[in-house]
């Protein structure tokens, strides 16, 4: 695809960093949506039961994904077309 639309190095290098920025955003973006979300559904609960929710789960915990490794698989073994 990078050959047909003709992208040049330097715009490649601009799309992955952009799109890291993007995902980061997004990612902040369904944080606060599940808080939001959490909250909303809490609000039915009496302050007792609320408390009782807390003690059950804990602090929120906010989960960091690792970063993506890159693959060592290169093209060419076999039926399945690839190998390491």
């Amino acid at each position: 695809m990078k050959t047909n639309l003709e992208i040049t190095d330097d715009q490649s290098a601009n799309l992955r960093t952009k799109e890291k920025e993007i995902e980061a955003e997004l990612q902040r973006e369904i944080a606060k949506l599940r808080e939001k979300a959490r909250e909303e559904l809490l609000s039915s609960l009496r302050p007792t039961q609320k408390e009782a929710v807390r003690k059950l789960f804990g602090e929120t915990y906010e989960f960091k994904a690792k970063p993506k490794a890159k693959s060592r698989m290169i093209k060419g073994g076999g039926k399945g077309g690839w190998k390491e």
